[in-house]
């Protein structure tokens, strides 16, 4: 195959306008990984899924349209089942790939794309020159075929006109809108994927590596992101806050070791065998029965699963070792993070006597509980949004276990997450933030009684008494038959009826 430097910029002109465009009309990111990952991990939400659907369905279209552009699958190897579990592992550590770090990360200016791109474009060219040498013939330059220029030039315009029905449905449900926006994208993108030649894994590893030096992925990746970046200034020029990481409401940006290892891992993998998401789902749709597609995809699939609990595994120090008990987010960064859809705050505070302050026990009025366990420095999810990119508020007593939860959930792939403090030390301040009043709930009396683990103890129950001070009056929770005398004596000490 030949470097066709015009082919290639056109089909960076197709993938840039379908990443701005998707930001300009939906707010969001075009992010191949992202959406796979979604697929994958959930949730699961209609946009995500009509991307993935708009570039298996592209991937079709353009190999009954232009056949010419796909190479043969890659063969179902250890070594492609190696490089899947290092791209699904990689993107879900390091939250994107060539098109959300790359593209759209860079156009937003955003620090950690800032440090992902450079990462995993030098371990891949690292990998891919170890795997195939630093000799060989360049590839030769050859001039677009008119045939293949006309062709972009009908999909183009029939992509044009399928966006018209995006002025109808911007008056409608917005969730219709965002479907629609978001297979529009995926299609274009698989459209610039395969006129580029992103769908030919040797013209990936051939940029890559000395060896048979190919153009065509720095040709398509820079006029690519000329055409986001570009189309991302004008989105935010009318408002659009998400099309920059400098906005009041986006994310914190946070540059840690979990996303340079994940970008590492991402550049091994893309290295090896020169197949990143985005022509992976584009050439199952042109070759939906290709067994090494699917090997590859599965071992994505399954790197993604095992990155979270690999990294906790791994790095359980770091998590203690990053939260400190003063590592607490500023009053400007938890009301930003507020502002956002889908902000949840979060107590991590079990509702015991040691959590009480003169009888009584602050909470936020809106918060969810969600009980950060001590011993196992481990807490539920079951409670949290399912939308692991939503802003996350967490609190407790004093910041201390919210700094630990903060470093267990960003290990769990979840992307926004503020220490807020502690109501004993922070809620004048950074607790204020929350834009919700602080409740004291007046418990009165509450009392743990255990007897001690079967047989040496008894039936090694807890037991709660429950008293208002006021009216003197109290509840037992979970009796003991053998144990009530017990009970009623701890009554009658507390001066309870």
């Amino acid at each position: 195959m030949a470097f066709v430097p015009l082919q290639a910029a056109v089909g960076g002109l197709f993938i840039g306008c379908a990443s701005g465009l998707y930001m300009l009309f939906a707010r969001r990111v075009a992010g191949n990984s992202g959406a796979l990952k979604a697929l994958v991990l959930g949730p699961r939400d209609p946009s995500k899924l009509s991307y993935l659907a708009g570039l298996v369905g592209g991937g079709a279209l353009m190999a009954a349209a232009l056949p010419s552009a796909f190479e043969a699958s890659p063969p179902s190897t250890p070594l492609v089942a190696l490089a899947g579990l290092a791209v699904g592992c990689g993107t879900a550590l390091g939250n994107g790939c060539t098109s959300g770090h790359g593209l759209s990360g860079l156009s937003r200016l955003s620090k950690r794309s800032l440090v992902a791109v450079p990462t995993f474009m030098a371990v891949a060219i690292v990998t891919a020159t170890l795997r195939n040498g630093t000799r060989g013939p360049i590839v030769p330059v050859a001039a677009a075929e008119p045939a293949v220029l006309a062709l972009a030039a009908q999909i183009g315009g029939g992509l044009a006109v399928a966006l018209l029905p995006l002025a109808v449905l911007s008056r409608a449900d917005r969730t219709l809108k965002e479907a629609y926006a978001a297979l529009w994208s995926g299609t274009c993108f698989a459209v610039g994927l395969a006129i580029g030649g992103m769908t030919r894994p040797s013209a990936v590893v051939g940029a890559l590596s000395p060896a048979r030096f190919d153009g065509t992925l720095w040709v398509l990746f820079m006029t690519a992101l000329a055409v986001t970046f570009s189309l991302y200034r004008l989105a935010g020029r009318l408002g659009v806050a998400e099309a920059s990481a400098f906005s009041d409401t986006a994310a914190p940006q946070a540059v840690d070791l979990r996303l340079i290892v994940g970008a590492a891992l991402f550049g091994t993998g893309w290295g090896l065998i020169g197949v990143c998401p985005g022509p992976h789902l584009v050439g199952l749709g042109a070759a939906p029965f290709a067994p090494g597609l699917w090997l590859l995809l599965l071992n994505v699939a399954l790197g993604m699963r095992l990155a979270a609990p690999a990294w906790a595994a791994l790095c359980p120090s770091r998590l203690a070792s990053r939260a400190r008990p003063d590592a607490v987010s500023t009053v400007d960064e938890v009301r930003s993070a507020v502002a956002r859809p889908g902000a949840t705050t979060v107590d991590l505070r079990p509702l015991v006597p040691s959590e009480m302050r003169e009888g009584g026990f602050t909470r936020a009025a809106h918060a969810i509980s969600a009980v950060w366990d001590t011993e196992s420095h481990t807490m539920s999810l079951a409670a949290l949004p399912a939308d692991r990119s939503s802003p996350l508020i967490l609190y407790c007593r004093t910041g201390r276990r919210a700094g630990l939860a903060k470093a267990f959930l960003e290990a769990h792939s979840y992307s926004h997450v503020l220490n807020a403090g502690g109501v004993d030390t922070h809620a004048p301040t950074t607790l204020a933030a929350l834009g919700q009043p602080l409740h004291r709930h007046e418990l009165g009396v509450l009392v743990q009684l255990f007897d001690g683990l079967a047989p040496g103890g008894g039936s090694s129950t807890y037991t709660y008494i429950l008293g208002d001070t006021a009216s003197k009056e109290c509840i037992i929770i979970d009796p003991v038959l053998e144990q009530v005398d017990r009970d009623l004596k701890a009554i009658d000490a507390l001066g309870l009826t």
